[in-house]
C-alpha cells in the first residue's frame, strides 16, 4: 500500500475518532446554544480539519521515519 493511500487512511481515522469524541463531549457538556450556531458547521470545518490533521501527520511521521 502506497504511502499516500496509508495517509488517506489515517485521515479517515483520526476524523471518526475526532467525531466520535466531540460527540460525545457534547453530549456531556449540554449548553444552550443562540439559534445563530446551527450554521456554523454548515462547511464540515472540523471535519476537514480533522482529516487533514491524521493525513499531514501520517505523512509527517513517514517522511521523517519517526
Amino acid at each position: 500500500m502506497s504511502t499516500f493511500n496509508k495517509a488517506f487512511i489515517s485521515g479517515l481515522i483520526i476524523l471518526i475518532i475526532g467525531t466520535i469524541v466531540s460527540f460525545i463531549v457534547g453530549k456531556l457538556n449540554k449548553s444552550s446554544l443562540p439559534p445563530v450556531c446551527k450554521d456554523w458547521n454548515k462547511n464540515f470545518i472540523m471535519e476537514i480539519c480533522l482529516f487533514l490533521t491524521g493525513f499531514l501527520s501520517y505523512f509527517v511521521y513517514h517522511k521523517l521515519k519517526l
